[in-house]
């Protein structure tokens, strides 16, 4: 899969520098590959993912939050991915969830050497689940492999942390070995992980206006100036060293990397 690994490879390999013209405020910006498979990019996923969710979330009335899962399986395939969403519908077009107004879910993954394990975390507005009912009902519809089947009080606000993670952590994504990597990256490769169903499906185009305002918007400093410059981490050196204002005293001589790293620290320690 070498298009793939080199997309990971070139990933935060290069910066955007943006400086506030009324501040002055430096920041230094990563380039992202925003590939699903990438542990660098998880958290940036998981964040616009959160932002997402809270507002289905917000939509919702009376939430009970509703973990299902299926037996660990040896190996993991993209027909597996398509059967639980599959499960799931099911699930809700039965007579007992006919008092699920509307909800959304998010399918995730785990694999910790015992198999891979599917899962579904669901926010489904209704007034009340049996929970016993449920597990009877998914055991059912997935022949029994059915294995862990919950609901939960969404007084806690760990409801929310949840529903809101993306398909799999960048920490566990790292530390696999290659060949399971692989299976991961063909099996959900253009699948689709998150979904809204019943009186929360006729709100997506009040959802996709919401995400083109979002885009339309522009970018802030921490000063609130939308006054903001940006530039390569070449164009920048160069301002640095030739065209700023002479008012400024000129940086001493410094090799292109101590100048980054000295004006702006990394993002993280080596």
């Amino acid at each position: 899969m070498t298009e793939a690994a080199l997309k990971l490879e070139n990933c935060h390999s290069y910066y955007t520098i943006a400086t506030c013209g009324d501040c002055g405020k430096v920041r230094k910006f990563p380039n992202r590959c925003d590939l699903f498979y990438c542990p660098e990019c998880a958290n940036h996923l998981q964040h616009e993912r959160q932002r997402q969710v809270e507002w289905w979330a917000a939509r919702i009335k009376q939430p009970k939050h509703v973990v299902l899962t299926i037996r660990n399986i040896t190996d993991l395939s993209a027909g597996h991915v398509d059967e639980l969403r599959k499960m799931f519908g099911k699930l809700r077009r039965r007579k007992f969830a006919r008092n699920w107004k509307g909800g959304y879910y998010g399918i995730q993954v785990t694999n910790e050497g015992k198999g891979w394990h599917l899962h579904i975390h669901a926010l489904v507005d209704a007034r009340w689940i049996d929970e016993p009912e449920l597990k009877q009902q998914w055991r059912s519809i997935t022949n029994g492999l059915g294995y862990i089947v919950r609901v939960k009080d969404c007084r806690d606000a760990d409801y929310l942390r949840e529903t809101t993670r993306y398909v799999i952590h960048g920490s566990q994504l790292a530390a696999w070995q290659p060949d399971t990597i692989e299976t991961f990256v063909r099996a959900f490769q253009n699948k689709r992980t998150f979904g809204v169903f019943g009186e929360l499906y006729g709100a997506r185009t009040e959802f996709a206006e919401w995400i083109a305002t979002l885009k339309q918007a522009k970018p802030r400093c921490e000063c609130g100036s939308c006054n903001v410059r940006y530039q390569s981490e070449t164009d920048w050196l160069i301002y640095q060293t030739f065209e700023q204002p002479s008012n400024q005293p000129r940086p001493p001589p410094s090799s292109e990397q101590q100048l980054l790293n000295t004006v702006l620290p990394p993002l993280w320690p080596d």
